[in-house]
Parts: structure tokens; sequence; C-alpha cells
């Protein structure tokens, strides 16, 4: 059996890379049309940048489940560098000689930074000697003025532990 001999019309993807779209272009090649669900792992900037690989309708009424900016957010509908940490994190990597034109190709290098970032801001405020627990007093102390590159927002300080947050979905067209 098929998914179209099935009845199957929504496919849901979490995780793969780039699986969905190959999935999707070959289902699209065979004429078996679906709605689809796809999130950050999936790779959505593929599906927008790859108009002529990917078929046209495969997008529509696509849902999505979007936390990693560079990957989900074309350049054209957010600017790039946009905001202080992309830019302290160009930065950083221009220092050794590493350049990034795109948003999407400093999708793996921004959370490094930002991980970088997030331990030294940990380091510097952190009061005595340095170890784990006084590292993340730190971080709870100071964290929620952190910023990452490679999301938006923060949920870190007051007991929080998540360094990224959410955007609005209506970016991702």
């Amino acid at each position: 059996m098929t998914f179209a001999s099935g009845g199957v019309d929504r496919v849901m993807f979490l995780g793969g890379s780039r699986l969905a779209s190959i999935f999707a272009t070959i289902a699209g090649s065979k004429q078996f049309n679906a709605t689809y669900a796809i999130s950050s792992f999936d790779n959505p900037s593929f599906f927008v940048n790859n108009p002529d690989t990917v078929p046209s309708n495969t997008m529509d009424g696509m849902v999505g489940i979007g936390f990693h900016p560079p990957q989900d957010v074309p350049d054209k509908e957010m600017s790039f560098p946009s905001g202080d940490a992309e830019k302290e994190c160009l930065e950083i990597y221009s220092e050794a000689d590493i350049s990034f034109k795109t948003r999407e190709s400093a999708r793996v290098a921004f959370p490094y930074c930002d991980a970088v970032r997030l331990l030294k801001l940990g380091a510097d405020e952190a009061s005595g000697d340095l170890s784990a627990t006084t590292w993340g007093e730190a971080v709870d102390k100071v964290g929620g003025d952190f910023q990452t590159a490679a999301g938006f927002g923060n949920a870190l300080g007051n007991g929080g532990r998540a360094a990224a947050g959410a955007y609005p979905g209506d970016q991702l067209r």
C-alpha cells in the first residue's frame, strides 16, 4: 500500500534534515499531494531557497515548528545580520578570518558562538571559585539579558533554563 492509495493526505516530519524535501519532491513527481508539517530540524530554508527543486505547492498549508531562525527565516524576511548577538558572533568569527554571507550559511556556527558566549557570561559574572554551581548562579542572576544569535529571546534567569525563545510564524514566507 502507498500513502496515496491509503488515503494519507497529511505528512509530518520531525528531523531528518533534507529528507522532508526529498520526500516531497519524489511524492510530487508521483502526483501525491499532501499537507506537510516540518520543524527546524527539517531545514525549511531549503524549501524556500530551492523553488525549482521542491514542487511549488509543497508549502501550501504547511505547518511548522520553528526554533532555529537560520534554518527557518529567509534573509529577505529578516535582514542579516539582525541584532547585537548576530553582529557579535560575526565579529568573533571575522577575527578568525571566517565570514558568512547569509544567515543560513551561519546556521551551524551561531549555536557554537552562543554556547561560548553563554559560558563566558557565567564565567565573567561568577563570584568566588569558578564551578558549575557558581557559574549556574551567575547565569541565573544575569541571564535575562542574554540574547542568542541562533534564536530569539531567552528564558534564562529567575530559574529559567532555556537560552532561546520563539518568533512569529509569519516570518517563514
